[in-house]
């Protein structure tokens, strides 16, 4: 993938020269993302202003997040560099797993498991993944329960899990429809509690 290469390019030596060669590469997938938008993110409850895109450097630089929501456009932007960062994520749980201290948590071993199992995924999907888990931040799918969460709000740890399952799911319907492709199977994801999580049934 093009955007994969000029955007680990840049993070090896970031700069405005790099930073103009993955913008080119950005603009040129910005119709694609917002198409994946309308099909996919517009659909959902409350979702129908919306739309995504890639977020071009400013000064040479991208943010650290991998998406986030700008209320101004009504937009989830993605940051190439923010997504690789996201895949160093998935990669240092399943290091942390093999420590006591990734352990010794049920609800941190719980989501570190389940990043060691992202990380099967390409970039490409991460992306996505990443996208849907913003979308379930401002859907507050992980507070659907008004009167549990009031109360006894989830903790950091289980607010993540339960987004990343949500957003998983909708990416998993979303490479179904437009790939015909089982993330499952051709990636071996062995985790199916994604399959309990839904908003709008």
């Amino acid at each position: 993938m093009q955007i994969e290469k000029l955007a680990k390019a840049y993070r090896k030596a970031p700069g405005k020269a790099t930073a103009e060669a993955l913008d080119k590469c950005l603009a040129s997938f910005q119709g694609p993302i917002e198409t994946f938008a309308r099909l996919f993110i517009k659909p959902l409850v409350g979702m129908q202003e919306m739309t995504a895109c890639f977020i071009l450097s400013k000064d040479g630089t991208y943010p650290e997040a991998a998406c986030q929501f700008d209320e101004t456009q009504n937009a989830f932007l993605l940051s190439p560099i923010g997504i690789l960062s996201f895949q160093d994520e998935c990669a240092n749980a399943s290091k942390a797993l093999q420590t006591q201290e990734g352990r010794e948590n049920f609800k941190t071993f719980r989501l570190y498991a389940y990043l060691k199992e992202m990380q099967k995924l390409p970039l490409k999907y991460l992306a996505f993944l990443c996208l849907f888990r913003e979308v379930a931040r401002i859907m507050e799918v992980t507070r659907t329960d008004k009167r549990r969460t009031m109360h006894n709000p989830p903790t950091e740890a289980e607010e993540a899990y339960m987004s990343y399952l949500w957003a998983f799911k909708e990416l998993e319907n979303a490479m179904k429809k437009i790939q015909s492709i089982d993330l499952r199977a051709d990636y071996k994801i062995s985790w199916y509690e994604s399959e309990w999580i839904t908003v709008n049934s």
